[in-house]
């Protein structure tokens, strides 16, 4: 276990010079590989050797490797590429961790501690790790659209995903539902790039592009909000201030859509439980059990209706008072 940093290093460094693009069916020998990645042959082979024992790539000859199913993931090509991931664990976010003491003695992020400031606006100041971070969530856009393209749309007239990025989930629901009418509402910096993915999905006529902050400005009317994968950045205080700007806006009777994780409450390993530990060095946010969730919502005036497993996530549905 105390091993565990030295397999996200590796990994790290193979996403970075996207090693894994370069390997395919054909076993290809470690000094090919090591000039088209720009690395030192005998060191790159070392990682690989590693790699390959951890079940990432195959040596199939002595020196020579090919691809297999989890070298795949890292692909740059790859339709749910971990690469992007890979590279930002390796990176500031891996940095962010070497502050956990913090985190756990304060609650506070660790990585502010190490940066000097958080983690957003970590980003918004060096665009290439921006770059990286927007690449790595697209990565996570086709979970959250299945679930939310599963839901029952039909009792719905009009729909704004809070916090939507460049409207991929938004503009793949309007396309599944031409009765619906949207609102994408993100930060104006992101926003921006969302005008040509609403119009090649042929959906722009029945989708508004709104800019602004969900934490203080006014949200824009409807019968439904969405809120994927938002909720866990935050802590409960800063959750519920968003939850309260959704109720001040909301139809009556209308829902708050969260597609978000559901930590198991047994003693069960789980993904969800070391995530949310990152939630909280990275951002201060959490992961929260349902019992967590329930009373997360209670607290603004929510009550849950059910909750759905949705493939690696969960669906959320809550409706107001």
């Amino acid at each position: 276990m105390l091993f565990g940093f030295m397999r996200t290093q590796a990994l790290a460094v193979t996403a970075t010079l996207g090693v894994a693009d370069t390997v395919g069916d054909e076993a290809r020998d470690v000094r090919d590989i090591a000039h088209e990645v720009g690395a030192h042959e005998a060191s790159l082979y070392r990682l690989l050797r590693l790699l390959v024992s951890e079940g990432v790539f195959e040596e199939a000859e002595p020196r020579r490797f090919v691809r297999n199913r989890l070298s795949d993931g890292l692909r740059d090509s790859a339709p749910l590429t971990m690469r992007h991931i890979a590279m930002a664990m390796g990176a500031e976010q891996y940095r962010g961790w070497g502050r956990a003491l913090h985190s756990v003695i304060t609650g506070e992020p660790g990585f502010d501690e190490e940066f000097e400031l958080p983690y957003f606006a970590f980003l918004a100041q060096h665009p290439a790790a921006g770059a990286v971070f927007n690449r790595a969530m697209a990565a996570g856009t086709r979970a959250r659209v299945d679930a939310l393209i599963a839901y029952d749309w039909s009792p719905h007239e009009r729909v704004v995903d809070i916090g939507g990025g460049t409207g991929t989930a938004l503009a793949s629901v309007l396309a599944a539902n031409p009765h619906l009418s949207g609102v994408l509402f993100d930060l104006p910096n992101v926003v921006g790039e969302a005008h040509g993915v609403l119009a090649d999905a042929g959906v722009a006529n029945r989708c508004e592009v709104v800019g602004g902050d969900f934490f203080s400005d006014p949200l824009p009317p409807a019968d439904a909000y969405v809120l994927a994968q938002i909720l866990h950045d935050w802590n409960d205080e800063r959750a519920g201030a968003i939850l309260r700007n959704c109720r001040r806006s909301i139809a009556e009777h209308g829902r708050v859509l969260m597609v978000d994780g559901v930590v198991p409450s047994g003693p069960e390993p789980g993904f969800l439980k070391h995530m949310d530990l990152h939630m909280l060095v990275m951002l201060g946010g959490k992961e929260r059990t349902e019992e967590e969730w329930r009373d997360l919502l209670a607290a603004e005036a929510f009550e849950i209706v059910r909750v759905s497993p949705a493939g690696p996530t969960n669906l959320i549905e809550a409706r107001s008072g």
